[in-house]
């Protein structure tokens, strides 16, 4: 990995979340999930942040070198519609 990438290194990502990123998608098999209201799945969101951090990183990774997370701590506090 390169040397320039360095702990406070900021990126921005952007996603429209769609029809199939809401609850009722995450376990369409789920007639749970599936009365659920369409907004934005913790799943999902979690998916979105681990792709924001490869984004980020990509300019720094070198040919054969990958990363993977082990942990993650977020709060998702609110709906998103």
């Amino acid at each position: 990995m390169k040397e320039e990438l360095k702990p406070g290194h900021t990126h921005t990502f952007n996603f429209e979340v769609g029809d199939n990123q809401t609850v009722p998608a995450l376990f369409p098999e789920s007639a749970v999930f599936g009365e659920m209201p369409k907004v934005l799945a913790t799943g999902f969101f979690v998916g979105l942040c681990e792709w924001a951090c490869m984004d980020a990183m990509a300019p720094f990774i070198d040919e054969g070198e990958g990363s993977v997370g082990t942990m993650i701590n977020v709060t998702h506090t609110a709906p998103t519609p």
